[in-house]
C-alpha cells in the first residue's frame, strides 16, 4: 500500500475518532440547553405570572381604596 494511502487511512480514523467526541459534547450541551428551557418554561414563566397578578390585584386594591 502506497504511504500516502497509508497516512489518509489513519488520518480518517483519527477524523473519525476526533468526530464522535464533538458529536458527544454537542449531545450533552444541547441536552444542558434543554433542561434549562424547561426549566424556565416550567417553573420562572409561571412564577412571572404569578408575580404580575399579584401586583395586578395589589393596583386594584389600591385603587379600590381611593374611591
Amino acid at each position: 500500500m502506497n504511504n500516502f494511502k497509508k497516512l489518509q487511512k489513519e488520518q480518517e480514523e483519527q477524523y473519525k475518532d476526533n468526530l464522535s467526541g464533538i458529536k458527544n459534547s454537542l449531545q450533552s450541551n444541547l441536552n444542558v440547553i434543554t433542561a434549562f428551557t424547561d426549566l424556565f418554561d416550567t417553573y420562572i414563566s409561571k412564577f412571572i405570572k404569578c408575580l404580575l397578578s399579584n401586583l395586578t390585584s395589589e393596583q386594584q386594591n389600591i385603587n379600590k381604596e381611593k374611591d
